[in-house]
């Protein structure tokens, strides 16, 4: 669970930067594109920092997304849903586990293709592809000038390949006035 945590904070880092890179498609205000997108997968469950969040799994509202946080503002909100899109969009959030976590919050946990996962009491349960289908667009159009950062996988916590060898080279002399040794690859001297 902890590459979860880790892949989570991640992802926030990375949509903060795409926000300020291209702020008309990812910035951090329902005015961006990303954010209409999010807005209306909301429908009319509200916000907490609003004060007028409704539970989306409840059948009290119509949307997908809703957040409690009444600490979460609106630039909050839409990197949350930018997160749950895109993890959504690469099977990360499509498990029985994930679909319970996030009931109250995030109703579009199943990847286009695949069955809806049951929830019980969640008549809003969809796939972000059929719940959202211009913010699933969005998440998985990796080819255009603002989106090419968008990842194509989600970590899997299990990472293969060369590994790497580093070594500390003991200071010399002006390294110690630097304040300490030098790491260097491999065998290199």
């Amino acid at each position: 669970r902890r590459w979860w945590i880790h892949t989570t904070q991640v992802l926030h880092l990375v949509v903060a930067a795409a926000g300020r890179q291209w702020p008309e498609l990812w910035g951090g205000s329902f005015r961006s594109q990303v954010g209409g997108h999010i807005e209306a997968a909301n429908g009319d469950c509200g916000w907490g920092f609003r004060g007028d969040w409704r539970d989306p799994c409840g059948g009290a509202c119509i949307g997908q997304f809703a957040y409690s946080d009444e600490s979460c503002d609106e630039r909050c909100v839409v990197a949350e849903g930018i997160y749950w899109a895109v993890t959504s969009a690469l099977g990360g959030a499509f498990t029985h586990a994930m679909a319970e976590e996030a009931r109250h919050e995030w109703l579009m946990g199943t990847p286009a293709g695949a069955p809806v996962l049951p929830l019980s009491g969640c008549p809003n349960k969809r796939s972000l592809a059929g719940g959202a289908p211009a913010l699933y667009r969005m998440v998985t159009e990796r080819t255009g000038e603002g989106s090419r950062w968008l990842p194509s996988m989600m970590p899997d916590g299990a990472y293969r390949g060369p590994a790497a060898v580093f070594r500390l080279v003991p200071p010399n002399n002006a390294s110690r006035r630097l304040g300490g040794g030098v790491i260097r690859r491999g065998g290199e001297g």
